[in-house]
């Protein structure tokens, strides 16, 4: 199975390469000396924070619910 994963390439001049940050894991990111290498780097970054992440729901126990939440008419759409 495979999913995409939107990531953000920055170009770090102290580093002198390229910080590659997954915008919907927060949290996740990796880097490398080149676009490819970060990008190499974040991919496995991305299955180790997931691997994480489902180990640590393994140990919760709780309760998930959805709740409806009444919006600003700031945030209302038209």
């Amino acid at each position: 199975m495979a999913t995409t994963f939107t990531i953000k390439l920055i170009y770090d001049k102290v580093y002198k390469g390229y910080v590659a940050e997954v915008l919907n894991l927060p949290g996740c990111m990796s880097q490398g000396k080149t676009k490819g290498e970060a990008i190499l780097n974040v991919k496995k970054a991305i299955g180790a924070f997931l691997k994480v992440k489902a180990e640590e729901e393994k140990k919760e126990t709780g309760e998930v619910r959805n709740v409806r939440v009444s919006l600003p008419r700031l945030f209302a759409t038209a």
